[in-house]
């Protein structure tokens, strides 16, 4: 999964969550014009990305894994 923006917002948190909940990945990136999150290690299936500044603000997408 690629994380795109224009501006530097910083340090994020990213978490992917299971449908039922679990956690399953968690990292800490210095945002800047491009970063990859490795979903290789998933199977197919629904997921949640979760995403937390150094503010405190959050943001949950749903995404499909083919």
């Amino acid at each position: 999964m690629v994380l795109n923006d224009t501006k530097d917002i910083g340090k994020l948190k990213t978490q992917i969550y299971s449908t039922e909940g679990k956690l399953l990945n968690t990292q800490h990136i210095n945002f800047n014009k491009q970063n990859l999150i490795d979903l290789s290690n998933l199977s197919s299936g629904i997921y949640f990305l979760n995403i937390e500044d150094e503010e405190g603000n959050t943001e949950t997408k749903k995404f499909f894994k083919e």
